[in-house]
């Protein structure tokens, strides 16, 4: 699987027929490399129907994903993504589950949820495993029927034994935002609370750090189109602030929402817009990010070069922001996967890069983060039925200064190591601003240092060191250089 493919897209020229050159506040996209190094995409379903609507989720253990084929299957992998176990239905169409709407799939430690809609009865229901997957509890209703709100579209966070969810609801002939809690686990749930009042409103994404829980929905006025706002409670849903309007109130759409954090505690939210330049239903991914769990927000920055994004998902974790995207730049049925990064969520996004085959019609994407790997699967609709595929690339290094704030700007030793992949030996170099003491080290994946490939003062300059891994199973390590001012990691993959 780990053969490897470069797939640097170079940045696609503006101006062309179709496309506008007015850029949002803060756009800064295409001038750092991508991180380049992905796998070549694999199948990793054989369903005899068409599989859709796949999520992601990572624990410690795993990398997870529940997708819909008729029934809801899940399917994970153990190997970082090496390798896939068999799928198996987590939630059979039949009698008492009707048709399955998925939404969103999270993990809290070893702990997996995910909730769906029953269309049969517009229940709410949830299945979780605490023990990364291996087994699953039975499907526990969350939210019951409603002869009048016509519940749907739960979403999902959970932070330790706080489990957060929200849906849309009908209240005197609009569409609104409800809100449920657990405190136990999912066990139990709060009575559904409206949270929501106005013309209407629809939820599309939760975020919780703890005892803040934010939400992003589309809202809709009387004069104009659907828009970007959010809620903030900072008491674990007790309470709601009034809503926060983050995209610009035009004659154009704004959709789809998506909130993510890091390990900074900053929190990210990115959206499509049309406002920037539209091919049919394609758009900008439009993001801003708060540094105060969504009191205020910086101003908005484009992700993607082309207006022609119509579906993403987003991730957050140690090495910044990560946005995948379906794309119709090609035509509405020549669908393309793309990604980018930044590696702290401002106005500098890398290059987009083309993780599907420019011959296959892809769409919908889910994307997850891990500290070692980024994973992003897809339905390909080139297939008959249509199946699952996956890649996946490691993580671009992060630096940390001495005073712990991470960055990339500042860093001493520009650590980088060639070729990642490797099969027997790999060249690690980085070069010195100043003369320093150095410490460089391999470790794995379980922290534990495995060799020290130098411990003393270095004078400034080019450093270049061979590790060999002969003795060393396959799987995935990290070098570790720590100089006087920062210290640094990146993830290397050992292939045998």
């Amino acid at each position: 699987m780990f053969a490897c493919l470069l797939l640097h897209l170079s940045t696609i020229a503006l101006g062309q027929s179709g496309w506008t050159t007015q850029s949002p506040i803060g756009h800064n996209q295409g001038t750092l490399p991508c991180q380049d190094i992905w796998d070549l995409p694999i199948q990793i379903t054989n369903n005899l129907n068409n599989t859709f609507g796949a999520k992601l989720a990572v624990t410690d253990n795993g990398v997870h994903l529940v997708y819909v084929a008729g029934s809801m299957f899940y399917k994970r992998s153990t190997d970082l993504g090496e390798t896939w176990s068999d799928e198996f239905i987590v939630v059979p169409v039949d009698s008492l589950n009707g048709q399955i709407f998925i939404r969103p799939f999270v993990a809290d430690g070893e702990n997996l949820f995910f909730v769906w809609q029953n269309l049969l009865s517009s229940a709410i229901k949830l299945r979780r495993s605490t023990d990364s997957g291996s087994s699953w509890e039975k499907p526990k209703v969350v939210v019951a029927q409603h002869p009048l709100r016509n519940y749907g579209s739960p979403v999902i966070s959970a932070r330790g034994e706080s489990v957060y969810v929200a849906l849309n609801g009908v209240h005197l002939g609009n569409w609104q935002v409800f809100f449920t809690r657990s405190t136990d686990g999912g066990d139990t749930w709060s009575p559904v609370e409206l949270i929501t009042t106005g013309y209407g409103h629809m939820v599309y994404d939760i975020y919780s750090t703890g005892g803040e829980v934010l939400l992003v929905m589309d809202w809709s006025s009387t004069n104009f189109g659907y828009e970007i706002a959010h809620m903030v409670s900072t008491d674990g849903g007790l309470s709601w602030s009034s809503e926060y309007q983050l995209s610009t109130v035009d004659s154009l759409q704004s959709w789809e929402g998506h909130l993510a954090g890091d390990n900074e505690g900053n929190v990210f939210v990115c959206w499509l817009d049309a406002k920037y330049g539209s091919t049919g239903y394609g758009g900008k991914i439009l993001s801003r990010k708060s540094t105060d769990n969504g009191s205020s927000w910086q101003d908005e920055v484009s992700v993607n070069v082309v207006p022609s994004a119509v579906y993403a998902s987003v991730s957050g974790g140690q090495s910044g922001l990560h946005v995948v995207w379906g794309d119709e730049r090609a035509g509405t049925f020549n669908g393309r996967i793309y990604y980018s990064s930044s590696s702290n969520g401002d106005s500098a996004w890398c290059e987009e890069v083309l993780l599907s085959d420019s011959d296959d019609f892809s769409i919908t994407p889910a994307l997850a983060a891990t500290s070692s790997f980024v994973h992003s699967v897809w339905s390909n609709n080139s297939l008959s039925p249509t199946q699952m595929m996956h890649t996946r690339a490691p993580v671009p290094p992060t630096s940390v200064s001495q005073d712990g704030v991470g960055g990339h700007e500042n860093h001493q030793a520009r650590l980088a190591c060639y070729p990642n992949p490797f099969n027997e030996s790999v060249v690690i170099s980085f070069t010195l601003q100043t003369s320093s003491h150095v410490r460089l080290a391999v470790h794995n994946l379980l922290g534990e240092e495995l060799i020290v490939l130098k411990n003393g003062i270095e004078a400034a300059g080019p450093k270049s060191f061979t590790f060999s891994g002969k003795r060393l199973a396959s799987g995935v390590y990290y070098v570790i250089v720590e100089t006087g001012v920062s210290k640094e990691a990146i993830p290397i993959v050992l292939l045998r």
